[in-house]
């Protein structure tokens, strides 16, 4: 089992997956045009984009964090998914698959992307509490980070999305612990501890 943030688009190309689109074809702009298939598509293509361009390994400076990838998770009718797609078409209008799109046009789809998402309540910036065990250096330098992830530091835990606390993990502990979240036929779609949904995997 490999930990990678890479998209495999033949995830996209599953029947199980494009049959998720069903209820979104009419939904969208010009939907006589648009197929099941083609969405998936370019859902997946989205996410790799979204790696690629505001990921962890993705060129500095990066204009603003990566989309959490539980976003793509949900299919239903005006949640984030349908949003994504009707944000891209309002964009580009047509299935151009961002391969040869520039880096500019790239960053301004997404902060057009997110916007909707954010008219929508559907994505929520973190408001991050340190653990009084937290260092003062510590925070300092986490707080930094945290601006850059357009993230607010808040002094109550009960306004807190997240609550930071020291790590108690070994570091003599080289294992790599999973969880599994669902499975399909023979597959199970797993997170890795201590890494970000986006390494989530089948």
């Amino acid at each position: 089992l490999k930990r990678s943030a890479s998209v495999d688009l033949r995830t996209y190309s599953s029947d199980s997956v494009i049959r998720r689109f069903t209820p979104l074809v009419y939904q969208l702009p010009l939907h006589e045009t648009r197929k099941e298939a083609n969405l998936s598509l370019l859902i997946g293509i989205i996410i790799q984009k979204n790696e690629e361009h505001f990921g962890y390994k993705s060129p500095k400076p990066r204009p603003f964090p990566k989309l959490p990838m539980k976003l793509f998770h949900n299919y239903s009718v005006n949640g984030p998914v349908h949003i994504i797609l009707h944000a891209y078409f309002q964009a580009i209008g047509s299935y151009q698959f961002l391969e040869n799109m520039p880096r500019e046009q790239i960053v301004s789809l997404f902060r057009q992307i997110q916007e909707a998402l954010l008219r929508n309540n559907l994505l929520q910036y973190p408001a991050v509490c340190f653990a009084p065990q937290v260092s003062p250096d510590l925070r300092s330098q986490l707080a930094q980070i945290l601006q850059e992830h357009n993230a607010a530091v808040v002094e109550q835990g009960s306004t807190a999305t997240h609550i930071i606390v020291p790590n108690v993990q070994s570091q003599e502990d080289e294992r790599e612990n999973i969880r599994v979240l669902q499975t399909r036929d023979n597959f199970a779609f797993v997170h890795w501890w201590n890494y970000p949904e986006s390494y989530d995997t089948w």
